[in-house]
């Protein structure tokens, strides 16, 4: 019996997924105009904010000192949020978690 539709396994193989290749490859290309415009709206919201404060920001000294308090206070409040779940992740008994399966 002749076959009627002869293909190599090539041919196979690229009919099977090309269905999903094609959505997978939409879907990329969506997902990286979703990011430009992300981007786009970002920049531009950040040159509007700063420019409709171009007179506080041209007003404001430079004192070392704020600067230097205002770094000091958000590192302080960043290690705070950092040791603080760490240290009560720490005193969780391991095996009594990995038995019951709750998060701490």
């Amino acid at each position: 019996m002749p076959l009627a539709q002869a293909r190599t396994l090539n041919e196979l193989r690229y009919a099977s997924v090309a269905v999903q290749e094609s959505r997978a490859i939409i879907l990329s290309c969506l997902a990286a105009l979703a990011l430009g415009l992300v981007g786009v709206g970002l920049y531009g919201n950040s040159s509007d904010m700063t420019s409709q404060r171009t007179f506080e920001i041209g007003v404001r000294p430079t004192d070392l000192l704020t600067y230097a308090a205002a770094t000091a206070v958000l590192l302080l409040v960043a290690a705070w949020a950092v040791v603080v779940p760490a240290l009560r992740a720490v005193r969780v008994d391991p095996a009594l978690t990995l038995k019951s399966g709750v998060r701490c």
